[in-house]
């Protein structure tokens, strides 16, 4: 029998009391696999599809207005629920959230034939609310069933299963592209549709993987704020102590149904984490928002409302396949850098991580202006460095929350911090739509925030903890 755990009656072994084994760990984040395949084919396409359908550059505005609407929203309210719910339906939220992001699956092929601008504005709208709930709802779950020591490990499963979903996203649109061409049909059309119709097979196969884990005797049976007990050991235990656990699952369960949002402003961390974090993240909305756009007119000297026969038109279509590529190389190196991040966290800490991470993305924000027009393959790999960053950007805060927050509050925890990633965008497209910006100078206003949210990284404690 392995050290440390438990066997049960047919003879097997099941998962230590200490939380569920690392296989199970990855099975619940699954999930997010295919809600981040979802938001790289949105990241991809929204912009430079929104423009190709005769939006102008302010119309942006209102055009992506949908994903920070629905993050300043929907994760929020989806933590109250899921401290209101409690342990058990977290698995079933989850697995409505990404049924969601199937239905945009089906929206945005057909309104991309039909030309629909609006049509394709509900498709991305559907995903922003699927991916934004599931994201919020499988950390909590993945911070309920792992003890502390373990959150590093755990945050960087979810950071993996966010990289694997961008890579494959990603890269589905740079393969659906090289097929259209292939057979000669419209490329904008049908990568699109090839994309969506791998994320829906996609979204399938997570999704029942993740509910055989959940259903499975490893997957513990409730939560006791880092006390895990899998369900093929309720057996085993007396009656008192059966009781026991009922009655402090109830307690915080009474607490969450009378906590609200608030709750932030009782932990300074909290507060100090928002602000810091969300200053970085301005430098990741303009990267975001319009470094497909920056590639299609400064880079590929393209121009999206041209003819559609002009050669202006065409060179602007590149700049999906060459942010799909750097998108797709960065997604490999967030793979393969998140599992060294626990590591880093122990030898330099967390909030000096954290301010390398915004300190990195400035400096590849600001390198965007010495890209030289069609220097594609500079492009290509400053860009796919991004991935060294978002790995830590996914992972980093959250672990903070999880480390210092309990359980009757982590929801709503989760869902404060997912406000403040929110609140940024706003910022961006307000300016956007207020100034009509050039995307590269927004991208050089990017470098500026990520700079600032570094030095505050470096200077402010969040917490003695951290």
């Amino acid at each position: 029998m392995a050290r440390g755990s438990v066997a049960v009656r047919d003879g097997e072994e099941r998962a230590p009391r200490g939380g569920v084994p690392r296989s199970t760990l990855i099975c619940i984040g699954l999930p997010l696999i295919s809600t981040q395949f979802s938001w790289s084919v949105q990241t991809a396409y929204a912009t430079t599809l929104f423009k190709q359908l005769g939006a102008t550059q302010r119309d942006l505005s209102y055009l992506r207005v949908p994903g920070p609407v629905t993050g300043l929203f929907v994760q929020p309210l989806s933590g109250l629920w899921t401290d209101y719910s409690g342990f058990r339906w977290r698995p079933l939220t989850v697995i409505a959230s990404t049924a969601l992001c199937a239905s945009g699956f089906v929206l945005l092929p057909l309104g991309e034939t039909s030309g629909s601008i609006w049509t394709v504005f509900a498709g991305f709208c559907i995903i922003d609310v699927g991916f934004n709930a599931a994201d919020a709802l499988v950390r909590v779950l993945v911070a309920d069933v792992t003890e502390k020591e373990r959150l590093p490990l755990a945050n960087s499963v979810i950071s993996s299963a966010l990289g694997t979903g961008q890579l494959l996203g990603f890269v589905s649109g740079a393969i659906g592209d090289a097929l259209v061409r292939l057979f000669g049909s419209d490329a904008s059309v049908s990568s699109l549709t090839f994309a969506c119709g791998v994320g829906l097979g996609l979204l399938v196969v997570c999704d029942l993987a993740f509910g055989s884990a959940c259903r499975s005797k490893q997957f513990p049976s409730e939560t006791l704020g880092g006390s895990h007990q899998p369900y093929a050991l309720l057996d085993e235990e007396s009656g008192a102590e059966r009781e026991k656990r009922a009655l402090v699952e109830r307690k915080e369960v009474e607490r969450s149904k009378v906590g609200d949002l608030s709750t932030m402003w009782r932990h300074p961390w909290m507060w100090k984490l928002c602000l810091m974090n969300g200053l970085a993240w301005m430098g990741w909305f303009c990267f975001i928002f319009f470094a497909p756009d920056f590639i299609g007119i400064d880079v590929c000297a393209g121009d999206p409302h041209a003819p559609k026969s002009s050669e202006a038109f065409k060179n602007y279509e590149k700049a999906q396949k060459v942010f799909s590529i750097s998108s797709a190389i960065s997604s490999c190196i967030m793979l393969a850098f998140s599992w060294a991040i626990p590591t880093l966290v122990s030898k330099f800490g967390i909030r000096r991580m954290m301010a390398a991470s915004a300190l990195m993305l400035s400096a590849i924000l600001w390198c965007s202006s010495l890209i030289r027009e069609g220097d594609t393959t500079s492009c290509v790999f400053l860009f796919s460095l991004i991935g060294f960053p978002w790995s830590m950007t996914m992972s980093l805060p959250y672990t903070v929350v999880s480390t210092l927050s309990s359980e009757s509050e982590r929801g709503r925890l989760m869902g404060v911090l997912n406000i403040f990633v929110v609140i940024p965008s706003f910022v961006v497209l307000s300016l956007v739509g207020a100034t009509g910006l050039a995307s590269a100078t927004i991208l050089n206003a990017g470098a500026a925030t990520a700079a600032a949210a570094a030095l505050l990284f470096l200077l402010v404690p969040i917490s003695s903890h951290v």
